[in-house]
């Protein structure tokens, strides 16, 4: 009978902690940096996106998605494009 069940439960997603990933490698001050240093500053808020770190390395708010997917595109950016 439980393994009835547990064959026929809904499946579970999971997710990855990649961004408690960065802020292990990188301090709060680097991640700024790498931001500073990349030719998309000119696409995006600066001030919005510090703030955004701010309140997740001060663990005020969990932004876990957003700060993977700027690192995500920051070092796309940097390995596919630089010159």
């Amino acid at each position: 009978m439980q393994l009835k069940r547990i064959l026929n439960q809904k499946k579970h997603g999971f997710t990855v902690p990649a961004a408690k990933w960065i802020i292990k490698k990188y301090t709060k001050d680097d991640f700024l940096g790498l931001v500073d240093n990349s030719p998309l500053l000119k696409l995006i808020n600066y001030n919005f996106i510090s703030k955004i770190i701010d309140q997740q390395y001060s663990g005020k708010f969990s932004h876990d998605r957003f700060i993977f997917r700027l690192y995500s595109v920051l070092s796309w950016y940097k390995k596919y494009n630089s010159n």
